[in-house]
Parts: structure tokens; sequence; C-alpha cells
């Protein structure tokens, strides 16, 4: 784990030069990135340069904290929509081909945007997500809530909640889950699905549901089209798992070992 120390010199580092950096270079995201990737990336600043890590330090050291965290917020104001996004490279277009630079930047809008809110719902998101990754849905669920309190806007939630929802519903005496309600789950996730092509998650937990549902082929495909998107050591593992299960069907019962015969009559010696 960093120093606090070590901290303090990642974050007066970034100070130097953030005024130098546009909106894009501050968030670390590239210029065509989608509403996910402004969130993730703001949210990855405001968490690697916390006010939390500074608490009691001296003035000095809040006082460029404070000024780091401000620009965060501005750069998240200016990129928080696909309009704002627009707006600002073409402002940032006009400007490279002016002598004067540093053109202001007016908001798309005049809505007031509550960054304190969003951020405050990123967190509870970031934690709702850390309890689903654990199997608990029923606390992350209420997380959930808290963050669609926080910032009704977020595009996000509807797929977290979709799934969430799914994996508390109940199976009956049969193993299986209200077909009504897995419907509706699949459902939002599709449409999520179409508007962000690009997020990853959503295809992961589209092929969760397929393979609790027992559709492992098409379980296959999403976490295929998950992979692609984004390549993780978990979605390789889960396609070779399903595509070894498939396999296995298709080839039907394997012969049973010699191996083992033998550990099967040993244990049943043993239950006599």
């Amino acid at each position: 784990m960093q120093s606090i120390e070590g901290k303090l010199a990642d974050l007066r580092a970034f100070k130097q030069v953030m005024d130098g950096m546009n909106d894009f270079e501050i968030l670390d995201v590239p210029q065509t990135c989608d509403d996910s990737a402004v969130r993730a990336g703001y949210f990855g600043r405001m968490k690697k340069f916390s006010a939390d890590y500074f608490h009691g330090s001296p003035a000095d050291v809040m006082e460029d904290v404070n000024a780091v965290n401000k620009r965060l917020r501005e750069a998240y104001e200016h990129l928080q929509t696909a309009d704002k996004r627009k707006a600002l490279l073409e402002a940032m277009k006009e400007a490279a081909a002016k002598p004067v630079q540093n053109m202001p930047i007016e908001p798309v809008n005049n809505e007031p945007v509550d960054i304190e809110a969003v951020f405050a719902a990123e967190q509870a998101m970031s934690r709702a997500i850390t309890l689903m990754e654990r199997g608990d849905f029923k606390m992350a669920r209420k997380y959930l809530d808290t963050a669609q309190q926080k910032d009704p806007a977020s595009h996000e939630l509807g797929a977290r909640i979709a799934y969430a929802d799914y994996m508390l519903l109940e199976l009956d005496e049969n193993g299986h889950r209200p077909a009504g309600a897995v419907d509706k789950a699949r459902k939002a996730l599709e449409a999520a699905a179409k508007e962000w092509p690009n997020a990853d998650y959503i295809r992961l937990y589209q092929g969760e549901i397929e393979k609790l549902e027992g559709n492992e082929a098409k379980a296959l495909e999403f976490y295929k089209e998950a992979n692609t998107i984004n390549p993780t050591p978990s979605a390789q593992q889960e396609i070779k798992l399903i595509e070894r299960r498939i396999e296995n069907q298709k080839n039907g019962p394997q012969p049973v070992s010699f191996v083992d015969k033998l550990k099967a009559a040993f244990q049943n010696l043993l239950k006599k």
C-alpha cells in the first residue's frame, strides 16, 4: 500500500501539470469516451486523490488537495454527457485553430449538476459492485437504491439493478426462478446492452443469467462478447468451463476409469 507521503507526492505532481491538461486528460479518458468511461475516469481519479487520505494534514496540503479535487469535478461536469463532450471537442478544435488559447468552455445547458451527489452515487455503486462480487446481493441492492436516490440519471444503474434483482429471486421447489421475473431481467439487460454496446459487465451479467438458467450455448455467446470487449481471466475461464461442459454433453457419459472403479469399491467397503 502506498504511503501518505507517496500519495502526496503524486497529488502535487498532478497539480503541477493539470493547468496544461484538457478535461479528457484530467480524467485520463480518450476523446471517444462514453458516459461510463467518464464516470469511471472521474471516480478513479477522485479515489486516488481523495481528501480522506490527508485528513488532519497542514493547511498547505489541504489547499493542494482541494484544488485538485475541484479541477476533477470541473472536468467531470464538462464531460458528463455526449452533448457536453461534443461541445468541448468543437471548442478545442476552434481553439487550436486560433492564436489565442485557453478558450472558456460554456456549459451546453443551464441545468445545475450536483457533483457531490454524483460522487456519493458513485461511491454507493462501487460498494454495491464489491458486495455483488462477494455474493451479498441483498446488501448490494440497498447500496444501489442509495446510488439511484443520489443520481437518478445514472445510465449504469439499470443493468446493475436488473442483475441484482435476478440474483435475489427465490427458487421454487423444482429449483426454478419465476419465469416472468427472469424474462424481465433479460429484457432490461438486453436494452442496456443495445444502448451501451461497449459495456462488458452487461454481457457478463447476461452470461451468468443464462448459465444459471441452463442455457449454456447462449451463456457462451455472452461471455465471448464480454471477453471481446474487455479480455479478462475470469471471462476466459468461464468460456473454457462452458465449452468443456458442452463438449462433454455432446460426447455423452464418459467411461469410468479403472482407478475410479477402485476408489468407488474402496468407498463402498468403508460404508459397510
